[in-house]
């Protein structure tokens, strides 16, 4: 990207952003229009140890930076409604984090087409949401020697690669998907159904054939449902249930043909009284595909199965602090079968118990403090990791 391009939309965003802080909160800039938005700035230091056969590896790591900048413009027409939020992530580019409209029936019923946030998942996908300053789901391992060795374990069976896909030791949870989606409201409950281009693995698309050429540089064909249900019992005590079911298809290096079919469940139950909100949540996936080997008789069966949960309690004082204590759990297993043996392994296991203090300094700032230690285990090899960060987040 062009260094003065960068400067320019960095400017544009900053002066929009200076604005917003001299209004002291939401701007309505006209009838039917209105900007919201943030600025999240923040410090961490992560310090992993691995346990290896050859004896301790120490790793640690430290970010100091403008995480995220976003500013969400809201439309209003009466029936029809339009979102559109534009972001810059450590100040790189500038991107459509969403753009999308509904429209609402009048009955209950919003139909909803455009780039979405997906509806499952208890924490919040911006800062503004959240109780603490990382996610329940995040193992916090520190790129190194540590971690490189114990990959090599999956180098020694042809899966090196597959070892490092970021979403299997975690809770698969799609950010955005690009389609069409229905939901409706009845009474205390509400259900919806999206069509997508995909959950993991979208690409812009409803299906087709793939787009890999034969460098294998390209992208797979997806496409993707995804359901979710609410229902409120009392002003205390909310539920939400959802899954995703994914199909997708591509190519490697025009050798090698793969079929994939991604799926998970999500469930989360609330509790809020006066100041307290307790939470917990559960979540399974399962992501496999098939390799067939183009004009041959080669296959390969490849499964990676993921569980998990957390319970988290917040609880607020004075209207201006609150503290939140959170456990989490995350166990991956694969399942492999390369036409000459069925593998089981366990791929790795943590557990993260995380302490969060949130200060709200002014209406529109909020200091955010969290300290959490994993202890897990990665391919047979423990490890343990200690994650310490401040967050300023300033919003309006």
């Amino acid at each position: 990207m062009n260094t003065n391009d960068m400067n320019y939309k960095l400017t544009t965003l900053l002066a929009l952003m200076s604005g917003a802080a001299c209004a002291n909160g939401a701007i309505a800039l006209t009838e039917n229009l209105s900007i919201e938005g943030f600025v999240d700035a923040a410090y961490s230091y992560t310090d992993s140890e691995f346990h290896l056969e050859t004896g301790k590896v120490s790793e640690s790591d430290n970010s100091y930076d403008v995480d995220q900048i976003e500013i969400d413009f809201l439309f209003n027409f009466g029936a029809v409604s339009a979102r559109v939020d534009v972001q810059s992530e450590f100040l790189g580019d500038v991107e459509f984090e969403q753009a999308y409209f509904d429209y609402d029936f009048g009955n209950g019923g919003v139909i909803s087409a455009g780039r979405y946030d997906s509806w499952l998942g208890f924490e919040a996908f911006e800062p503004t949401g959240q109780y603490q300053y990382s996610s329940a789901y995040n193992p916090e391992l520190v790129a190194g020697y540590g971690i490189d060795e114990v990959f090599e374990l999956f180098a020694e069976m042809g899966m090196y690669e597959l070892g490092r896909l970021s979403n299997i030791f975690g809770a698969p949870v799609s950010r955005q998907a690009n389609g069409v989606r229905y939901a409706h409201t009845l009474g205390q409950g509400w259900l919806g159904l999206s069509v997508q281009d995909g959950y993991l693995v979208e690409d812009g698309r409803l299906g087709g054939d793939s787009e890999t050429d034969f460098n294998g540089e390209g992208s797979p064909s997806s496409y993707a449902f995804e359901t979710a249900a609410g229902y409120t019992f009392s002003e205390n005590l909310r539920a939400q249930v959802g899954g995703f079911l994914e199909k997708w298809d591509s190519t490697l290096f025009q050798m090698a043909a793969i079929d994939g079919t991604n799926w998970g469940a999500n469930g989360h139950l609330v509790y809020e009284q006066g100041g307290l909100t307790v939470a917990g949540e559960f979540f399974f996936s399962s992501i496999g595909f098939d390799i067939s080997e183009i004009g041959g008789d080669e296959t390969a069966e490849i499964t990676f199965e993921t569980f998990g949960g957390m319970l988290m309690a917040n609880y607020e004082f004075n209207g201006r602090n609150s503290v939140t204590g959170r456990l989490s759990y995350v166990d991956s297993e694969i399942e492999s079968d390369f036409g000459f043996g069925h593998e089981h392994l366990h791929f790795g296991k943590y557990y993260k118990a995380t302490a969060a203090y949130n200060h709200v300094v002014t209406e529109n700032l909020r200091l955010v403090t969290e300290v959490s230690y994993v202890d897990g285990e990665l391919a047979e090899s423990d490890y343990h990791a200690v994650l310490g960060a401040v967050r300023a987040l300033f919003s309006f």
